[in-house]
């Protein structure tokens, strides 16, 4: 997971994190932004 990870999510958010930031290359900002729109609330 990005820097700082922890806490509890769901495998396939934690997949779906993992790969649009690895793979994709997406800010951490970017996918907090993306999260945010289904109503999934991140902090650090």
């Amino acid at each position: 997971m990005p820097t700082g990870y922890k806490g509890e999510l769901d495998s396939g958010i934690q997949s779906l994190v993992i790969t649009l930031y690895y793979a994709v290359e997406t800010t951490e900002l970017k996918i907090v932004e993306f999260l945010e729109k289904f109503d999934i609330l991140t902090s650090k």
